[in-house]
């Protein structure tokens, strides 16, 4: 996008999904499915030059996707609660990505050698449960309920002024460092 300089992002692990959707500070306590609730699972990175740029491209987001699910303003936290982030604020705005396809279609046998090889690839979980997981959600994508409705991601773009790309790049190495240890030791 013109103004920005984007950065790609790993998907949020699923142990770190799994984290929030049990946390009792999270989604713990919501109506299942409470994985549902975690609308950052696909993220990017945007580094504008200044706090106007961010504002046009937050614009220009907005209206590129028809609006937005969620926003969150950094700018607007009090000096301690900005000290206690590394004084790194940014404006993250999730928008809706409508995917052209429909859940039924998603769960369809035309995917299914991608829904059988991501069952052999258990991440922080024992295989079997793992494996069961994932049939259950091609079942449930395949349900009355949920088949024919559009699969509609949500994406969280985080948008940064330049001077603070740096440290949030170097803190987000060792995030992903973090993130890579919890999958190792689950």
């Amino acid at each position: 996008m013109a103004g920005a300089e984007v950065h790609s992002a790993p998907t949020k692990s699923f142990v770190r999904a799994n984290d929030k959707a049990t946390s009792a500070d999270d989604y713990r306590f919501l109506p299942k499915p409470r994985a549902a609730f975690s609308l950052d699972n696909v993220r990017n990175l945007m580094v504008v030059r200044d706090p106007e740029a961010a504002i046009d491209v937050l614009d220009r987001l907005m209206a590129s996707f028809g609006g937005c699910t969620k926003i969150k303003n950094l700018f607007e936290l009090e000096a301690p609660e900005r000290h206690a982030r590394f004084d790194l604020l940014s404006l993250m705005v999730t928008v809706p990505f409508d995917t052209g396809l429909t859940y039924g279609q998603l769960a369809e046998h035309g995917n299914a050698g991608s829904w059988e090889s991501y069952a052999t690839r258990p991440v922080g979980m024992i295989p079997a449960r793992w494996t069961a997981g994932v049939a259950r959600a091609v079942e449930n994508l395949s349900s009355p309920e949920l088949g024919s409705l559009p699969a509609i991601m949500h994406c969280e773009i985080q948008i940064m002024c330049g001077s603070q790309d740096a440290p949030r790049r170097v803190l987000g190495t060792a995030t992903a460092a973090h993130d890579s240890a919890e999958v190792i030791h689950v």
